[in-house]
């Protein structure tokens, strides 16, 4: 029998909460989802100021990247090299700022970032999911990519 690693709403607050603060920081204003490994919502914020379209495409990059365990830049990456089947993958986000939460091993939920330009929305969704993984998010990212 496997089990579930599960983002309580806790965790999902404080990714939530670390991505707003970094955000905040660096003058952003974004919409900030978190969703649990069934991609479903646990936790949505979205800033001040930021764009009534950011929530939704917030949203759709954290349910890319808990669907697939894989980051959205890795399937923006895919899209560049000419992979262009990737926008036929239902769910798939091809737009970077979708980040999972990796947790032991195992994808627990994710955090999706719009309304900066791309490598910002990363950088918020990145910073948020250390939240509850420590360093352990970008040795995700890093292996995840490299598979």
């Amino acid at each position: 029998m496997q089990q579930k690693i599960i983002l309580s709403l806790r965790d999902a607050k404080a990714i939530a909460d670390v991505a707003e603060k970094f955000a905040i920081k660096n003058g952003l204003q974004v919409a900030i989802v978190v969703v649990d490994e069934s991609t479903h919502i646990q936790y949505a914020v979205r800033m001040d100021g930021a764009g009534l379209m950011t929530a939704d495409a917030a949203l759709a990059k954290a349910r890319s990247a808990a669907g697939s365990g894989f980051p959205t830049t890795y399937w923006a990456k895919v899209l560049q090299e000419g992979g262009n089947a990737v926008l036929t993958i239902p769910g798939v986000s091809p737009v970077p700022g979708g980040v999972p939460i990796i947790v032991d091993g195992r994808c627990a939920g994710a955090v999706g970032v719009s309304g900066a330009p791309p490598h910002l929305d990363v950088a918020v969704a990145e910073a948020g999911a250390t939240a509850v993984t420590g360093d352990s998010a970008e040795r995700a990212k890093t292996q995840r990519a490299s598979e």
